[in-house]
């Protein structure tokens, strides 16, 4: 994600303003205390940067809601473990997994359309087959995700529009 710094989108942080979820454009709109999304980003009203933290603990509540149930689902449905999840804010990767079974993910993952979300955590779980990017990792990746180049291509040519801030 690093080498499309030059792309970025540049946030305002102000009322009216739109951000992504799932790949879907919502509206930023303020309240008095609330911290919530209910078809809009609901954050208090601030400064720029107090709206910016604001938001971004909002999408990190989201990933860790999203996320983590869509690791429950493919981990049942492909039979495979894992340890733990933790969502980070990782700016140079989407996901990792390690040897242990630890799965982080960035919250700025949830920005992306679903099934690129859920090409990146069946990707990370079959580190749970293969620890490395051989042939025999793609091919897991390929029995679980067949339109996974795809999904790949996609991350690579939009990057800079999930990866800002």
């Amino acid at each position: 994600m690093e080498h499309y710094r030059a792309r970025l989108p540049r946030f305002r942080f102000v009322e009216g303003e739109h951000f992504l979820l799932l790949g879907r454009e919502y509206e930023l709109r303020f309240s008095r205390r609330i911290l919530a999304f209910d078809d809009a980003f609901i954050v208090p009203r601030g400064d720029g940067e107090a709206v910016k933290n604001a938001l971004e603990k909002l999408y990190r509540r989201l990933a860790r809601e999203m996320i983590g149930r869509k690791v429950r689902e493919q981990a049942d449905r492909f039979n495979l473990t894992y340890r733990t999840i933790r969502i980070g804010g990782a700016s140079t990767r989407w996901g990792s997994c390690n040897r242990n079974g630890d799965l982080n993910f960035t919250w700025k993952l949830i920005q992306c359309p679903e099934p690129v979300v859920d090409y990146v955590i069946i990707h990370e779980l079959a580190h749970r087959l293969e620890l490395n990017h051989s042939a025999r990792f793609w091919a897991a990746v390929r029995r679980m995700c067949p339109d996974y180049k795809a999904r790949q291509q996609f991350l690579k040519e939009n990057a800079a529009r999930f990866s800002g801030w």
